[in-house]
């Protein structure tokens, strides 16, 4: 019962999985972002939700395969997800992958770089109905339980099948990059974005999403929505050492549920960042909020010239709702990046990604295409 009060309160019915963070993550909010990072990248996260001693809460497992083309327009991703949330399991499996091309510009000696990404997600659910308690199973005195301690039995019948049919569920993104002045190593940029997710039906033209249910119930699976806007700027620069200062916003609607984060990452040279962050859902129909302040830390190491190991964790503090009861979100994930594209390398083409001259650490430029990468280098 706690989960399900701490659920409904923080998710709402038919809700996406929730990642508390944004760098490092970011296609997975805006399928416009999907190859940006300027590397050839293969990434895994892990996340753990509301769990308690009694109940099992939230788990998430992610794995990303991420490229940047510098040899086309056009960059991509390929992922797969796994969910599973409460004592009954309920599990969700997504597949797919983004492509992103970019519409490059300049105004003055601003650069700018316009990405319209699509998504393409093939998604299923599931559910361990042996494990869920009906109101029929419910002794007054015993609970779900027998004088002996055996579990009571249900008039509910149980389908045959206990997961949904495989369904399509795409996303579209729209992203702008602004870099102020490519020559200036301390120039600031800025980028923002927005996105909508399961906006396309394939099972119903009628309605906006998919069909989401187990019972063959015709559940609607909401899309969701969601808008970021970030700035960079570098304080410090002197001798190729640096502080790098990113403030951020960003927010998704799905349903009758919103959620918003706000804060600040600052970084040392790409080895150390800290962000702190104050998160935020609201449930328009339950009209309750949860609020958490999520810590952040990520470390980066250059081992060999040409490829880089980025660990992040993130640490979520309940500071409303059943915070006494469950147990914090907690997020981690490691990265591994690689400054040659294979792709490009097999078409014979340019395939670095570590650009020569001068990059700021805000974003990397590369010239031939002017396409702009956030500079993990």
């Amino acid at each position: 019962m706690v989960f399900l009060l701490s659920w409904l309160q923080t998710a709402g019915f038919s809700q996406d999985r929730l990642y508390s963070r944004f760098s490092g993550n970011e296609s997975s909010f805006n399928p416009a972002l999907a190859g940006f990072r300027g590397a050839f990248s293969l990434s895994g996260r892990m996340a753990s939700q509301w769990q308690s001693a009694q109940l099992s809460g939230v788990r998430t497992g992610f794995f990303r395969i991420e490229e940047s083309l510098p040899c086309s327009l056009f960059d991509y991703d390929l992922h797969a997800e796994f969910n599973r949330e409460g004592s009954a399991s309920y599990q969700t499996i997504r597949l797919g992958g983004n492509l992103a091309g970019t519409a490059p510009f300049t105004t003055g000696q601003t650069v700018h770089n316009l990405r319209i990404g699509m998504g393409l997600i093939w998604q299923a659910s599931g559910v361990d109905f042996s494990n869920l308690i009906f109101s029929d199973q419910l002794h007054p005195k015993y609970g779900p339980f027998d004088v002996l301690g055996n579990r009571n039995p249900t008039s509910f019948a149980f389908p045959s099948v206990s997961r949904t049919a495989w369904f399509f569920a795409p996303s579209a993104g729209l992203s702008h990059r602004i870099l102020f002045n490519p020559e200036n190593k301390r120039s600031a940029s800025l980028l923002w974005g927005v996105a909508i997710h399961h906006f396309l039906s394939l099972g119903n033209g009628k309605s906006w999403g998919q069909t989401e249910s187990l019972l063959g119930l015709e559940t609607p699976l909401p899309y969701r929505l969601h808008g970021f806007f970030q700035y960079t700027f570098i304080p410090y620069y002197r001798a190729d050492q640096f502080v790098r200062v990113i403030p951020q916003v960003t927010m998704e609607q799905q349903g009758n549920v919103s959620y918003w984060n706000a804060g600040v990452e600052v970084s040392l040279n790409r080895n150390l960042a800290l962000g702190a962050y104050f998160q935020r859902t609201l449930s328009e129909a339950a009209d309750q909020n949860a609020q958490w302040l999520s810590l952040q830390v990520g470390l980066g190491s250059r081992s060999f010239k040409e490829q880089k190991i980025d660990i992040h964790f993130a640490y979520n503090i309940p500071l409303t709702g059943l915070r006494n009861q469950l147990g914090p979100f907690l997020e981690a994930g490691i990265a591994f990046h690689f400054s040659k594209s294979p792709a490009c390398g097999l078409l014979g083409q340019e395939n670095a990604l570590a650009y020569p001259g001068v990059q700021c650490p805000s974003s990397s430029f590369s010239r031939p295409r002017r396409k702009l990468y956030e500079n993990i280098w």
